[in-house]
């Protein structure tokens, strides 16, 4: 059982030099077959594309979904194996590969051909789910599989999503970093501000994918709201790792950009950044809703609506400030 048997289904996008046979890849292409094929499409689907394969029967649609999940598995496996296949384990312990003609690849090269193909692999990971998402309708077992059910838990799903209103380089391991910190923001900002009943509504639409033309509009300010306040709350999540071995500081060892971690100061400044944006985002949005707020039922029939009636300065006030925070 595996939708990846041989060389030539991930040749076609990473490159596998003559001398390294599948065979040796097959261990680290069953780990990202187990790890992450099978969590992303579930079982079912999963299964069922193994038997199409088996049966020499996919269809169209079968194998350009196949396409997409080799980009995963092939990421993934080369970069477990560049980690393993520069040493070679022997009843005398664990020693490096020399030969007459070729020497070990220094630390440093080992390192940065890991991390580029980890981070083509999560970005294979997040070009997948955004397909899958495109083609539920012809792949429903997807629908009942847990990834989708995360995927459609935020309101920022992937990296590409959150990229676009905070650049993290479409980077998903840095969106996989921050996603404690979406759910923390979701949880913990958003009902104080739209109220649970309207947050409902727009959660339930944005699944949908059936936002109305105003609700876009919102969904539009929100996201990026959403996107700085997480930077806000979870700047340190991508400073700090918490491991079995207690906390660590994350540093970039990179030797040829020459990456340095960021000092207190600089965190401190983009912080700051993301705080004040957020505001101005929050400050737009409220905005929008109290100039048209005919077309938002659902908030103007929630707790977090000011009637102009009983407080008829609250939404001109909030108006003047977003417009002279447009003006600082």
């Amino acid at each position: 059982m595996a939708l990846v048997r041989n060389r030539g289904h991930i040749e076609g996008y990473l490159t596998i030099p003559n001398n390294l046979s599948f065979t040796a890849l097959q261990s680290s292409v069953t780990f990202a077959e187990d790890n992450f094929a099978k969590k992303i499409l579930g079982d079912a689907l999963y299964n069922s594309l193994d038997e199409a394969i088996t049966a020499e029967t996919e269809t169209d649609k079968q194998k350009a979904l196949l396409y997409e999940v080799r980009k995963v598995i092939g990421y993934m496996a080369f970069s477990k194996y560049a980690m393993l296949g520069n040493a070679k384990v022997t009843d005398f312990g664990i020693t490096a590969v020399h030969t007459q003609n070729e020497k070990p690849a220094f630390e440093w090269q080992v390192k940065d051909i890991v991390r580029e193909a980890q981070e083509m692999a999560y970005k294979a990971v997040d070009d997948l789910l955004v397909y899958l998402e495109g083609v539920k309708a012809d792949f429903s077992d997807w629908t009942a599989a847990p990834s989708f059910t995360e995927y459609q838990e935020l309101f920022l799903p992937t990296a590409k999503m959150f990229s676009s209103c905070w650049h993290i380089n479409n980077s998903r391991l840095t969106y996989l970093a921050l996603v404690p910190k979406i759910r923390f923001v979701e949880e913990f900002y958003l009902d104080s501000l739209l109220c649970d009943t309207y947050v409902d509504e727009l959660r339930t639409e944005f699944k949908n994918n059936s936002l109305t033309a105003d609700n876009a509009k919102i969904m539009n300010l929100l996201q990026h709201y959403i996107a700085r306040r997480t930077i806000e709350n979870g700047i340190d999540a991508l400073c700090v790792e918490t491991s079995v071995f207690g906390l660590s500081r994350n540093y970039a060892t990179n030797t040829v950009n020459s990456s340095r971690p960021a000092d207190a100061e600089e965190r401190e400044r983009l912080v700051q950044r993301a705080a004040e944006e957020a505001e101005l985002y929050k400050l737009k949005l409220i905005a929008v809703l109290y100039k048209n707020i005919d077309s938002y039922p659902t908030y103007k029939a929630g707790s977090c609506y000011v009637d102009p009636e009983v407080d008829s300065e609250y939404p001109d006030k909030k108006i003047k400030q977003f417009n002279s925070f447009l003006r600082t």
